[in-house]
C-alpha cells in the first residue's frame, strides 16, 4: 500500500504542512537508490528506490550521510516549496517549488524522480534519460457497482473497494469526485497498521476496533519503510549465507565425485609390478628414445603397451615403476583418508545449514555469517562506478577509468550526451552528460576535451589533438577489443591536456 495513490494522496497532505513556504538548501544522493531533500526548516525527505518499491523517510538532519556524497538537482537549490501534492489517483508525489517542480514517480520498477519546467524536463535521477514527455494524470471513472468501479480503476486494489465498502460510499446517490474525495478522507483519517505476514511486512488501513494504529501517514510510512529494510536486510542476508553454504556443499561434491573416479581408475600394486617385471626381462632391447613399448607380458603371454620415460633407459623405467609399486598403498589411503575428510566437510556444511535456519534477528545472522568466513558487512558494497565524475559550467563529465571501463561508459551513456577522446592515441573515453540536449558551449567541449587528453597517451604534451561527436555515431563492432569503437563522424578540437 506505500506506493498506493490513496496512501500517497494522504502523505502529500502532511508533507505540504511540513515543507510548504521552506526553501530547498541541499539536495543529494548517498547511492545509486538514494536521494536526500534538506530544507532550511530542517525537515529531511529520504526517498529510496529498491526493488519495485518506493520507501519514503525522515531522518534527522544531523544524522545524514557525509561522504560520498553527489550533488542532485542542483537548479532547484534555494527556491521555495509552493505545495505538495499527489492528484488522485496519480503515484506521483509533487513538490512544486518557485519555478520547477520535482516529481516523486512510485511507478514500481519504473520509479525515479524527475525535474521539470513548463512540462519539460531539466534533470532526473534513477533514470538512464529523460522521459520524452512527463506522464499525464490518469482520470477516475465513477462507478456505482463496485466491481465496475474496480474494473474501470486499476489502482482500486480489493482493500480500497473493501473499505469504501464500509464506508457506503457505492450507496451515495450521486458519484463524483467530490464525494469520492471525501470519502478518501474520511478512510485515511481511520489510521493505518503495520503487519508481518509470510515474511514480508505490510501496511493497511486500519479498521476500526483493530489493534495499535498509526493516525499519521508520515509515521506510517517511515514505520514501513524502516521495518521493510530491516527485513530485506535479513532476507538478503540470509541469501548471502545460502549461497555461500552451497557453493561450499557444491564444490565438496565435486571433490568427492572426482575422487571416486579417481579410486575406481587407480592401479594397485600388482599392475606396476608386472610392467616393472616385464621390463627387466626385456632388459637386452636396444635402448631408443620413445614413449611406449610393445611387450610380451611375463605372467600372462600376451601383448602389453608400457609408457616410458624417452629420456630414461628400460631399466631405469623398470625402477621407476617398482617404486610406483611399493608406494600405491600409500596413495590409495591418502585417496581415502581425503575422502572420508571431505565427507565429513558435507555433513559439517548440514549442520551449519540447519543452524542457520534457526535464526531470526539480524546481529545473529551477521555473527554467524563472520563464523563461516562470509562478512555480512560487506555483503552490499556500493556500486564501483566506472568513471571518474567531473563538473564544469552545470555539465556532468564522465571520464573511464581503464579498457573495459570505457565499454561501461557507453552503456550507461544517454543517447543525447557527447563523447570525446584523444586522437590515435590510447586514453579514456570521456562523455559529457547532456540528458535535457542543451547547446553545450565551447569552454565545456575544450574542458571535457582536455580531460581526455589528460587521461591518454597525450598527457605529457603541450597540445593535444581530441576528437568529439555526438555519442550516436559511435559505436562498437565485432571482435572490437575492450575500449575499441568505431567512430563514423567526427571533429577535432587542439586543447592543453589537464588531469
Amino acid at each position: 500500500m506505500i506506493n498506493d495513490p490513496v496512501f500517497l494522496y494522504d502523505l502529500a497532505h502532511e508533507v505540504d504542512e511540513q515543507l510548504r513556504g521552506s526553501e530547498l538548501r541541499r539536495c543529494f544522493s548517498a547511492s545509486p537508490t538514494d536521494i536526500y531533500l534538506e530544507f532550511t526548516n530542517e525537515s529531511v525527505f529520504r526517498i529510496c528506490f529498491v526493488r519495485d518499491l518506493t520507501l519514503f523517510l525522515f531522518p534527522e538532519a544531523d544524522r545524514l550521510p557525509i561522504r560520498n556524497t553527489i550533488p542532485q538537482f542542483r537548479e532547484i537549490i534555494g527556491q521555495q516549496v509552493v505545495r505538495v501534492c499527489c492528484p488522485l489517483p496519480d503515484r506521483r508525489l509533487i513538490l512544486e517549488f518557485e519555478h520547477h517542480s520535482l516529481g516523486v514517480q512510485a511507478f514500481g520498477r519504473h520509479s525515479g524522480m524527475l525535474a521539470y519546467h513548463q512540462n519539460e524536463v531539466s534533470d532526473f535521477f534513477k533514470y538512464k534519460s529523460a522521459p520524452e514527455a512527463l506522464p499525464e494524470t490518469p482520470h477516475i471513472s465513477f462507478h456505482p457497482s463496485p466491481a465496475d468501479f474496480a474494473h474501470h480503476n486499476p489502482f482500486a486494489t480489493a482493500n480500497l473497494i473493501h473499505s469504501l465498502e464500509q464506508l457506503r460510499y457505492f450507496e451515495h446517490p450521486h458519484h463524483n469526485e467530490s464525494v469520492f474525495l471525501e470519502a478518501i478522507d474520511l478512510l485515511n483519517h481511520q489510521g493505518y497498521r503495520i503487519v508481518e505476514e509470510s515474511d514480508e511486512v505490510v501496511l493497511r488501513t486500519a479498521n476500526p476496533g483493530e489493534g495499535e494504529v498509526i493516525h499519521s501517514a508520515k509515521e506510517a510510512a517511515e514505520a514501513f519503510s524502516i521495518n521493510w529494510l530491516r527485513l530485506d536486510r535479513i532476507h538478503s542476508t540470509r541469501k548471502q549465507i545460502e549461497d555461500h553454504i552451497n557453493q561450499r556443499r557444491a564444490k565438496t561434491r565435486k571433490q568427492l565425485h572426482s575422487l571416486e573416479k579417481k579410486k575406481s581408475s587407480l592401479p594397485d600394486e600388482s599392475f606396476y609390478r608386472q610392467r616393472a617385471d616385464t621390463l627387466m626381462a626385456h632388459i637386452h632391447f636396444p635402448k631408443e628414445s620413445r614413449s611406449e613399448i610393445e611387450l610380451t607380458n611375463v605372467y600372462t603371454n600376451e601383448p602389453i603397451t608400457i609408457r616410458l620415460n624417452k629420456d630414461l633407459s628400460l631399466a631405469d623405467n623398470a625402477r621407476n615403476y617398482y617404486r610406483k609399486a611399493k608406494n600405491s598403498h600409500l596413495e590409495i589411503s591418502h585417496l581415502n583418508s581425503r575422502y572420508v575428510s571431505l565427507q565429513h566437510q558435507e555433513a559439517q556444511l548440514d549442520l551449519l545449514e540447519m543452524e542457520y535456519r534457526s535464526l531470526n534477528t539480524l546481529k545473529e545472522l551477521q555473527q554467524f555469517a563472520s563464523r563461516c568466513g562470509l562478512h555480512a558487512q560487506e555483503q552490499k558494497q556500493p556500486e564501483a562506478v566506472p568513471y571518474r565524475v567531473y563538473e564544469h559550467d552545470g555539465f556532468e563529465i564522465w571520464v573511464g577509468k581503464s579498457a573495459r571501463d570505457n565499454d561501461e561508459l557507453l552503456k550507461r551513456a544517454g543517447k543525447t550526451d557527447h563523447w570525446l577522446h584523444a586522437r590515435e592515441v590510447a586514453g579514456s573515453h570521456v562523455i559529457i552528460r547532456n540528458p535535457t540536449q542543451k547547446t553545450i558551449p565551447e569552454h565545456v567541449l575544450e574542458y571535457a576535451g582536455s580531460l581526455a587528453a589528460g587521461y591518454s597517451k597525450n598527457q605529457h604534451e603541450s597540445l593535444s589533438a581530441v576528437i568529439h561527436t555526438p555519442i550516436k555515431f559511435v559505436r562498437k563492432f565485432k571482435g572490437a577489443h575492450p575500449g575499441q569503437v568505431r567512430v563514423d563522424r567526427e571533429s577535432v578540437i587542439l586543447v592543453p591536456p589537464q588531469k
